[in-house]
């Protein structure tokens, strides 16, 4: 895979750290208050951003899924003002698995660590 250009990360993190400034001062939907953004991907051409955000609470991916797509224009109406961008990119948001595949490895460790070590009680006895 090729990596991306120094201009192609820049861009990226402007993007990223504008979208998180506009989250929190121009969005009025309580749905999204808890999101963050976690990376900007973009496109060789720097026409296209995929988006990717976490969240604390997953069980309404859907729904804010959907809120944001709604948004989209919105979204890049406010870049193309605060930024200094000849093109602003057409945004696409993606939930970011990767908080979730770690807390999934994380307890997968800690259990199997547990069931070698043997009972939890002479784990933790071990540890004082």
């Amino acid at each position: 895979m090729k990596k991306p250009s120094i201009r192609s990360s820049r861009v990226a993190d402007l993007i990223q750290r504008e979208l998180a400034v506009i989250l929190r001062k121009e969005v009025n939907d309580p749905r999204l208050r808890e999101l963050s953004i976690t990376h900007v991907d973009l496109s060789p051409d720097l026409r296209n951003a995929a988006v990717y955000y976490s969240m604390l609470n997953d069980d309404a991916i859907k729904e804010i899924n959907q809120v944001l797509s709604k948004a989209q224009a919105f979204f890049r109406k406010e870049l193309a003002s605060r930024t200094d961008l000849r093109y602003v990119p057409k945004i696409s948001f993606k939930y970011d698995v990767t908080l979730k595949r770690a807390e999934k490895l994380a307890n997968l460790l800690s259990h199997a660590g547990v069931r070698e070590l043997g009972d939890s009680d002479e784990v933790v006895k071990g540890l004082e």
